[in-house]
């Protein structure tokens, strides 16, 4: 279950959608609209002018994309005037102007790259990143990708987990990064394992540009995760692998519960390379 913050609750205005499924992927979608609707907001999704797909979905949850279309709360715009060439603050306050409170953009990641190319994809969202720190804007990116541990990462993930620091949401868990470390919340299992374990590659990988990185310690907040079984735990294991092996250090912090036990049963705690505490 996709955990989106319920209104005047966000974590953070910048978000990362990653799904397996259109119902996931439909879920998350209507939280973030529908929030913005109740508040005011303007929306604008990226889409194809002739691609009405996205209505269907929304009104089974109870978003009427219609008439808040009608009523000019939401639009569609497709890729060049979504990306404009003056830049999305461009866009940003050409939006506000017209006096909504604030503005939430929706946008494919991989329809984005393909527009944008990775460099101009990294570009954009830079500056969404500021944008959504500075102004009343909020933006949801989403993913098709299969998370499943053990699965080949599709080759968009990267660039998505680097624009996303402050949270990417999976199928059960989210992950939210900060120069303490990395935080999960939610359930961390087989189907979203897959995740985990390419979050934290990518983060110990930019770790080890570093020569004095393997004397130092990756922390991983667990006090927020409700559930993991073993096939979670091995993504920690997998996500840090390279890490542990130049002699780095896995830190796994606040555990509590059926997650701290399944640390403890499958020896864990015994290891010289994890600290429980």
């Amino acid at each position: 279950m996709i955990r989106l913050a319920e209104p005047g609750q966000e974590r953070d205005a910048h978000v990362g959608l990653v799904y397996s499924t259109d119902a996931v992927r439909d879920e998350g979608l209507a939280a973030f609209v529908g929030t913005g609707l109740q508040r005011g907001e303007k929306v604008l999704l990226m889409a194809e002018p002739d691609d009405h797909t996205w209505q269907g979905p929304l009104a089974l949850r109870g978003v009427d994309a219609g008439r808040a279309a009608r009523e000019g709360s939401l639009a569609t715009l497709d890729p060049p005037r979504f990306y404009p060439s003056q830049g999305q603050a461009a866009l940003v306050e050409r939006m506000l102007a017209t006096g909504r409170p604030g503005l939430r953009l929706a946008a494919d990641a991989e329809a984005a790259l393909g527009y944008l190319g990775e460099a101009g994809y990294r570009r954009v969202e830079q500056e969404m990143e500021h944008l959504c720190a500075v102004r009343p804007v909020a933006l949801l990116c989403q993913l098709r990708a299969d998370t499943t541990l053990g699965q080949a990462p599709v080759p968009p993930l990267p660039a998505m987990i680097d624009a996303h620091l402050h949270a990417l949401h999976g199928p059960c868990v989210t992950v939210s990064r900060d120069c303490h470390g990395v935080q999960l919340t939610g359930d961390l299992d087989l189907d979203c394992g897959g995740l985990v374990e390419a979050v934290l590659g990518r983060d110990t990988q930019d770790g080890a540009k570093d020569d004095a990185s393997a004397a130092m310690v990756i922390v991983v907040d667990l006090s927020e995760l409700d559930f993991m079984d073993v096939a979670g735990f091995r993504a920690l294991l997998a996500g840090t692998k390279c890490w542990r092996e130049r002699g780095g250090v896995l830190v796994l912090a606040g555990a509590h519960g059926l997650v701290r036990r399944v640390i403890e049963v499958v020896g864990g705690r015994h290891r010289g390379d994890v600290i429980l505490t």
